[in-house]
């Protein structure tokens, strides 16, 4: 995540672009690689990354997936259960229903 702290504090426009393209092809790609491990390692009971209810660590990777795009996201398929199943809790449900999207 430090790749992302130089990105927003770079000036130089073609700079910032050049981080991004690496940011997307490379960090983001291996860091969801390494939560696709976890989760189907757990053989993605209930679809958490480990055991059969939710953690803090799956609200931590479920916040990390909503703030990347759909499509940076969609081959990891345990990533995609695990989002699917915080998006089913009845309080998340709820929440989700009742506030707009913001673009965050």
């Amino acid at each position: 995540m430090a790749h992302l702290a130089v990105y927003y504090k770079e000036k130089d426009e073609t700079r910032k672009a050049e981080l991004k393209k690496q940011f997307d092809e490379e960090h983001v790609p291996t860091t969801l690689g390494y939560f696709q491990k976890l989760a189907s390692g757990n053989n993605c009971r209930g679809g958490w990354l480990y055991g059969p209810r939710p953690t803090y660590a799956d609200f931590a990777v479920y916040l990390t997936l909503t703030r990347l795009q759909p499509e940076a996201v969609e081959r990891f398929t345990a990533l995609v259960r695990l989002k699917n199943s915080v998006e089913k809790l009845p309080n998340i449900a709820k929440w989700i229903a009742e506030h707009p999207q913001t673009g965050i």
